[in-house]
């Protein structure tokens, strides 16, 4: 589904999962938005610091067990901005495994995956075996496509999350008129 751009997909989410008190686990240094908007709604956000010496790869068992027990969401970003590091097959099943073993939503912010170097060749989250099960991929054309300002992204992933997403769009953005209910049915 298209979005105004990937900001407004990543500020919807946390509406679509967060109550208050759960947690948003968060990449850090990273893109601070899904943050911002889990805090609007009383929920918590747990930082999660991507370091040198761990390839600048999250370790999630850093990760205290009374926030995995209220977290809802995990947002990464690979290519990561502002490291520069590329997610590895390895990366994205460990993720996988992650959220399935703490029942999580993964967000995976592909802004930047198709710009990558050195014949490193992009790799989608959701191209990883059970991603689907557990995740959605946001993407932004104005990045990879030179189209800054266009405004124009999608997400794809999970139907259930894609749903509960397309939900929250069309009641809260979308449903300005009796007309524009009834066109939409």
């Amino acid at each position: 589904i298209h979005g105004i751009g990937s900001k407004p997909i990543l500020s919807m989410l946390p509406s679509c999962f967060i109550n208050p008190g759960d947690y948003l686990i968060q990449t850090v240094p990273g893109y601070p938005i899904m943050a911002t908007h889990t805090k609007y709604l009383g929920g918590e956000v747990y930082n999660l610091l991507l370091r040198e010496e761990n390839s600048f790869y999250p370790d999630f068992s850093e990760i205290p067990e009374d926030v995995l027990k209220k977290a809802k969401l995990l947002y990464i970003n690979y290519p990561n901005n502002p490291t520069g590091q590329v997610a590895t097959k390895e990366f994205f099943e460990e993720v996988v495994r992650f959220a399935q073993t703490n029942n999580i939503v993964v967000v995976h912010d592909a802004a930047y995956a198709a710009l990558t170097y050195n014949g490193v060749k992009p790799l989608s989250f959701l191209s990883v075996d059970g991603a689907i099960d557990v995740g959605v991929e946001i993407h932004s054309l104005s990045k990879a496509f030179n189209m800054t300002g266009w405004r124009l992204g999608f997400i794809a992933g999970n139907e259930k999350i894609i749903s509960a997403y397309y939900f929250y769009l069309l009641y809260s953005y979308r449903m300005s008129s009796t007309f524009g209910t009834i066109r939409s049915i």
